[in-house]
């Protein structure tokens, strides 16, 4: 049995562990598309702009809203860590920006806020207030944090205090008291006569560990309690809450924020109730139903600005409480899933079940042209030629001719057993992975798809084909299924190793996975295929490219990081990017990487990475002529060539003496790998070479044999 090596790559990212590291190393951001919304947290109505917190993008949007009907994203600001709280002061937002601390954006050009500065915490902050030169954070697990911001980009930790059970869920300040809310102590106040060391003054502890909103009104409280409703505390005596009146409201009472002499509680139904408390009337006085419970509400001038825990943003006119009703919504919950590109399109899948053109001539610029929807969320797509392929999940494989991108139309359509997860591409076959199998679909007539033959193999998250060969990964292992016959598929290897695996790319005599581990897999025979090292990243790998002598690794939350692979058995981090959102799928165009980041469509540019530590791309990196299979063959043999970047390929077969036989290829190749079979069929036995130029430059050459 061959010997396999686990390689320990603690800080692979070079900025692991640190909010305030580096956060690009030769790659650059160009452009990003849509934007969508991941669970927004608040939204504070400034002016003519609101500034919102995303808990699940991580970032920090800013928004036009001088027309309330026609809101529009005008900024973004990428915050490292789940944005849950923001306070406005001068020309900054502090963010609460959960394992990434305390987070500072300079807003003096709303279009355009940038990060100044913050605070690595150490610990969670989940929600803030600012009381003169401080901070006041609530920790979800470490208690209440004091960050003195009297330079407000250096904020930095002056006193705590420890809370001994359950978590810390809010904090807010009232007459100089300040007011904590957990989950297993009820309310806690504190008093600030010395602002950066709070003492303990007073409590109250029979409320519902998941009250989580309060606001005031004159010398009450009111929490918005759960099960236990609208809780009133009187707190006109610091040292010695009391309750004053519970509310009953018909559902669990979620949030709660107060303007003038009218409290707006949001229940866990949805509704959003608006409730007179002026001189203790406790007047019910209007409600709309909203599509989920609110996690935040601010009232400007009549008009609420509410936070949808799920669906965005709602702005409602309440200048007449008995009848509240919508102004507009701002609704982009969705998730992008996949991207593939050809030239200078590109097409992206989403959650929701539609797929985008997009022209990518001007990376900087790009521009959507066209839109395709499906019953399903789209899983996988892949585009050859005039023809975007798509996984759909239990609503099968379909195949959108996107001839015209500004029109893209179903083409073809069969619908699979199981839900269709990924697949590979190839002349005349599209072989689709399925949570029932690998299904072998003939697509020589695109508009009539043929299923051809299963083979019984663990659903897949990634697929490869090389040669006569597909590679597939699943929980279990790496799978190897010979494609010689379609009609026929065997599976003929597998490689064991138990653990979660999301993507899967092929160099050489090597398979590369990444997952929770990374691993590295020889396949030089693909029916004995072993484990040669394992890689312990300091992230979890979704999806992967190779390019030359590079792998290009889409690592969620950690973005997209570049290694340099030319010695598999000691792999160097060259380039990376921190980038907003979760990074789950790519496509490489020359020197543009294409991240599906779930709540964005990145672009970004790779071209650095030729020149790290002052080197060139070697030519091994720029082209290659793959192993060839057979060899020795008779009659006829597959040629797989690889080329970096797109350029005029000349592919030609010469005999001994140096005489060209026949040419193969002459002419443009786009980026990637390209087959083309030799039929050797009028020459006679012998060693023949194949030899491919790029763009009359860098070559390579392999040889062949060919016995009759």
């Amino acid at each position: 049995m061959r010997r396999f090596f686990t390689i320990f790559l603690i800080g692979g990212l070079l900025l692991a562990g640190t909010v305030w590291g580096q956060d690009s190393l030769n790659v650059s951001k160009l452009a990003s598309m849509y934007n969508f919304f991941g669970q927004t947290t608040k939204t504070v109505p400034q002016g003519n702009y609101a500034y919102i917190t995303d808990y699940f993008s991580s970032t920090f949007y800013t928004m036009d809203i001088s027309d309330p009907a026609t809101p529009f994203i005008t900024g973004e600001c990428y915050t490292y860590g789940y944005g849950k709280d923001v306070e406005l002061r001068d020309n900054l937002a502090f963010i609460a920006a959960g394992t990434a601390g305390l987070q500072v954006v300079d807003i003096s050009d709303p279009i355009n806020p940038i990060l100044a500065g913050g605070c690595d915490t150490g610990v969670s902050i989940r929600r803030i207030v600012l009381y003169g030169d401080y901070i006041y954070a609530a920790s979800s697990d470490s208690g209440l944090r004091v960050y003195d911001i009297s330079n407000p980009v250096e904020p930095f930790e002056v006193s705590s205090f420890f809370v001994e059970y359950g978590e810390l869920k809010n904090v807010e300040i009232n007459n100089d008291y300040l007011y904590l809310l957990g989950d297993q102590y009820g309310l806690t106040v504190m008093d600030l006569t010395v602002p950066a060391y709070p003492i303990l003054c007073g409590s109250y502890n029979n409320l519902s560990w998941l009250s989580h909103s309060m606001a005031f009104y004159e010398d009450y409280v009111y929490i918005a309690s759960y099960s236990l409703g609208l809780k009133v505390i009187d707190v006109s005596v610091p040292n010695n809450p009391t309750l004053a009146y519970t509310w009953n409201l018909g559902s669990d009472a979620f949030s709660v924020s107060i303007f003038d002499t009218l409290a707006y509680v949001g229940l866990d139904d949805g509704r959003l109730k608006v409730l007179d408390i002026n001189e203790g009337l406790y007047i019910e006085l209007g409600s709309i139903n909203l599509v989920t419970h609110t996690s935040n509400i601010c009232v400007v001038n009549e008009i609420a600005y509410t936070s949808l825990y799920s669906s965005g943003l709602a702005i409602l006119d309440v200048s007449d409480p008995a009848a509240i009703s919508y102004i507009s919504t701002y609704d982009d919950n969705n998730q992008i899933k996949c991207v593939d590109t050809a030239g200078n399109l590109a097409c992206w899948g989403d959650y929701i079940g539609e797929l985008r053109t997009v022209d990518i001539s001007d990376p900087v610029n790009p521009v959507e042209l066209g839109a395709f929807s499906f019953p399903n969320s789209v899983l996988d797509v892949v585009v050859a030629g005039n023809y975007a392929h798509v996984a759909c999940g239990y609503d099968g494989y379909w195949i959108i001719d996107i001839s015209d991108p500004t029109n893209p139309y179903n083409a073809g359509y069969i619908d699979l057993p199981g839900s269709t997860r990924t697949m590979v591409v190839t002349d005349g076959h599209a072989f689709i992975s399925t949570s029932q199998g690998l299904y072998s679909v003939n697509i020589e007539n695109i508009n009539q798809p043929i299923l051809e033959d299963s083979v019984s193999v663990p659903q897949s998250e990634g697929i490869q084909m090389r040669a006569r060969y597909l590679y597939t990964i699943s929980y279990a292992g790496l799978h190897v299924v010979d494609i010689t016959d379609p009609s026929n598929m065997v599976n003929i290897g597998n490689c064991y190793s138990y653990h979660d695996k999301e993507g899967l790319a092929l160099c050489e005599n090597y398979a590369f996975i990444t997952g929770q581990y990374f691993e590295v897999i020889d396949i030089s025979n693909p029916e004995d295929p072993q484990l040669a090292y394992t890689y312990e990243f300091n992230c979890w790998g979704y999806d992967l490219k190779i390019v030359g002598n590079y792998l290009i690794n889409a690592t969620g939350y950690d973005g997209i990081c570049i290694y340099e692979i030319t010695h598999p058995d000691n792999i160097d981090t060259v380039g990376y990017y921190v980038t907003p959102g979760k990074a789950l799928n790519l496509a490489i165009s020359e020197n543009l990487i294409l991240l599906a980041a779930k709540y964005n469509l990145g672009i970004y540019d790779w071209s650095g990475i030729t020149e790290v530590e002052g080197k060139e791309a070697s030519p091994s990196s720029c082209l290659n002529i793959m192993p060839i299979y057979p060899n020795p063959f008779n009659s006829t043999s597959t040629i797989t060539y690889y080329i970096a970047k797109a350029g005029n390929v000349q592919l030609a077969v010469y005999d001994v003496l140096g005489r060209e036989v026949q040419s193969l290829v002459n002419g443009h190749s786009s980026l990637g790998e390209h087959e083309v079979v030799w039929d050797a069929g009028g020459c006679g036995s012998g060693v023949y070479f194949v030899k491919m130029t790029v763009d009359g430059g860098q070559s390579t050459v392999r040889k062949m044999v060919l016995v009759k």
